[in-house]
């Protein structure tokens, strides 16, 4: 009724509410110290305030809480003055944790010649290795499992240049004191068991520290004429050596179904002998098909790790282009030392090398580790060795100091030259692939150690604001929500009195004006 008999009123009382409280804003914004920020500078009207996900969601959070009403625009200005606060106080604890990581690594650079008398100990380093755990952890990075690590081994997604590059590990390049814990070293792995936070510890967990955070996807684009070409040969001998042991299977089941029966007539005609019965003999458990087992095995293995398992291939599709997609970790890094510390650590036994990468994929974790090594491929080692064998054949009337025919001098000759012009062609291909395999390493890679460390160090800081973030705003909503529920005070209607109102679920007790109803 007041609504529509005095509409004036009700713009005059919205006016002076919206005046309160723009004041009582601009004293929260003076006590914070934002009174002199530029409009134009403002959360809500600057395009760089959407460039962080911390700030994005923030907004978010803040526009939830606003329903249109003053009530909300209350809540929503509240909200933003604790945010800020709350960001502050974290922003200023992460700096300083920043600065302590900072100066205690700095002894541990592998970058920096900080002099013999200044090396730290073994036990310094396992220190700061656990605190960089804890605040890795924090940041939102988990430790490498078993099954990633096999994933990352059984095939390589790359890129056009090294897409099938076979690559091995140097590992007697690294040094395991750092992760090994009969040596003074900090075992991540350990420490996450007995948190009850067990992770399965993969091969190069021995050697080094392994983490990566987030998820994404990552594809490319090209004909890979000679990959599809492999993988479809693949699939038609998969196919092939199913198909010869399906057959074999129905040629020899009557076999075994006859001989099963034998067997089982003969045992149970045993086990009703009454020695065997007095004994309590069991009855046989049935053998498993082993047959079957490897059919299923066969039929479930695929080449995943490529990205051509999800397409189909025939002759169409192996000259045309192809759009490969792999799954990707968002970050991924490095914890390790050097085995030669003269040489790459300026002779810091205790040092501490880190390597960050971005969208990375996840099968091509072996790719990024350091000192990896180009491989012969297995079908050149093959040739080698035939052409070796096919060599010392022809070459063994020498050996036995006998003449040479004609025949054997002409075939010693041709290998011979096959084996130097192979070998030298691989030598040339090997400094090529390698060069290949670092571009790819340090065009995914993120600085320096430093950097590293200071990315870690500030996704640590992203990832508690948000936290931080939520349970504010989960505050705030949990606090309008009892305020809901406490008592009212409305207008009686007798005696110009008043009527306490108490929520208290379905029903509720109301007085005033000596009347209860």
């Amino acid at each position: 009724m007041l609504a529509t008999s005095h509409p004036r009123s009700v713009v005059v009382a919205m006016t002076t509410a919206a005046t309160s409280l723009r004041a009582r804003v601009r004293a929260a914004a003076s006590r914070l110290g934002l009174l002199g920020v530029s409009p134009s500078l403002h959360p809500f009207r600057n395009n760089a305030f959407l460039n962080s996900s911390t700030e994005r969601l923030k907004l978010g959070l803040a526009r939830s809480l606003n329903d249109g009403t003053i009530e909300g625009t209350e809540r929503t200005e509240r909200f933003l003055q604790l945010s800020t606060i709350v960001c502050a106080v974290l922003s200023q604890q992460h700096h300083e944790t920043t600065v302590r990581l900072q100066e205690s690594y700095s002894r541990h650079d592998p970058s920096v010649d900080s002099g013999v008398a200044s090396h730290p100990s073994q036990a310094e380093a396992a220190l700061l290795c656990e605190t960089l755990h804890h605040s890795l952890l924090s940041a939102g990075f988990q430790l490498t499992s078993r099954e990633e690590e096999d994933r990352a081994l059984q095939g390589h997604f790359g890129d056009d240049q090294i897409f099938h590059v076979p690559v091995h590990m140097s590992w007697d390049e690294l040094d395991g004191s750092l992760v090994d814990r009969k040596r003074g070293g900090f075992d991540a792995y350990a420490m996450e068991e007995s948190l009850g936070r067990a992770v399965r510890r993969p091969e190069w967990a021995r050697k080094m520290l392994l983490y990566h955070r987030g998820t994404g996807m990552v594809e490319k684009r090209g004909y890979f004429f000679v990959a599809k070409l492999e993988e479809l040969i693949l699939r038609h001998a998969k196919a092939l050596s199913v198909r010869t042991l399906q057959m074999c299977h129905r040629l020899v089941q009557p076999v075994v179904v006859r001989w099963r029966w034998l067997e089982t007539a003969a045992r149970v005609k045993v086990m009703q002998h009454p020695l065997a019965v007095h004994a309590g003999l069991a009855p046989p458990i049935p053998a498993n098909d082993a047959v079957s087992g490897t059919l299923s095995k066969m039929k479930d293995g695929g080449s995943y790790l490529t990205g051509l398992a999800a397409i189909p291939l025939d002759l169409r599709t192996l000259l045309e282009k192809t759009t490969l997609r792999a799954p990707t970790h968002e970050y991924v890094l490095l914890m390790y030392r050097h085995a030669d510390s003269e040489y790459e650590a300026h002779s810091n036994a205790q040092h501490i090398a880190l390597g960050l990468y971005r969208n990375v994929p996840q099968t091509d974790l072996e790719l990024i580790l350091p000192h990896m090594q180009v491989r012969m491929p297995d079908l050149q080692r093959s040739q080698f060795a035939a052409m070796g064998a096919v060599g010392l054949w022809a070459a063994y009337p020498l050996l036995a100091e006998r003449a040479l025919t004609y025949t054997g001098l002409v075939t010693l000759y041709t290998v011979t030259a096959l084996a130097v012009r192979t070998a030298v062609r691989w030598r040339a291909a090997k400094q090529l692939y390698q060069q290949l395999l670092l571009s790819y390493q340090y065009r995914n890679r993120t600085g320096s150690s430093v950097g590293a460390l200071l990315c870690a160090t500030r996704l640590s800081e992203e990832e508690q604001t948000k936290q931080a973030l939520l349970m504010l705003h989960a505050l705030i909503q949990a606090r309008e929500s009892a305020l809901s529920h406490t008592v009212r005070v409305v207008p009686g209607r007798r005696g110009g009195g008043s009527s306490t109102a108490v929520d208290g679920g379905q029903g509720g007790f109301k007085g005033g004006g000596g009347e209860a109803r």
